[in-house]
């Protein structure tokens, strides 16, 4: 399984900046980046409501049935 920070080629920083980057990949429309950062900060956090709001949000955007 290849991790997101791969995609960029830089070790995973802190919650904060990875939620950042993530962000910053669903604003400019990369909605599959986003979703494999969120999906990855969520294993971390499941409790955490705003990565399942945004997860939500950009699995809406791109079509994706999470049922």
């Amino acid at each position: 399984r290849l991790s997101w920070y791969a995609l960029i080629g830089n070790p995973p920083m802190d919650c904060a900046q990875n939620l950042s980057f993530a962000i910053s990949r669903h604003q400019s429309g990369d909605i599959a980046t986003a979703i494999r950062v969120y999906t990855e900060l969520l294993s971390q956090d499941q409790q955490n409501a705003q990565i399942l709001y945004l997860l939500g949000t950009a699995c809406f955007q791109s079509g994706l049935n999470l049922e």
